[in-house]
């Protein structure tokens, strides 16, 4: 996903492995983004990555001048 698509896509491929899990199917999600804003912070970044299976399994891809990758909307 790109910009907020690809935060949207985090926190979804995160949910509904949690969901597809619970009822008992075994799912492997992997997530690329591009330019999107951060979702996770310090405090829930290894419970992400556990939930999708490492941190293998997350890429994102950021341009150094791009400013939406900056933004955070959790505070700490």
């Amino acid at each position: 996903g790109h910009s907020l698509g690809g935060s949207l896509g985090e926190i979804f491929s995160a949910a509904a492995k949690e969901m597809a899990e619970s009822l008992g199917i075994k799912v492997d999600i992997g997530v690329m983004t591009f330019g999107a804003p951060n979702t996770v912070n310090a405090n829930t970044l290894d419970n992400y990555t556990k939930i999708l299976g490492g941190a293998g399994n997350v890429i994102r891809f950021a341009h150094s001048y791009d400013p939406v990758p900056k933004l955070v909307f959790w505070k700490t």
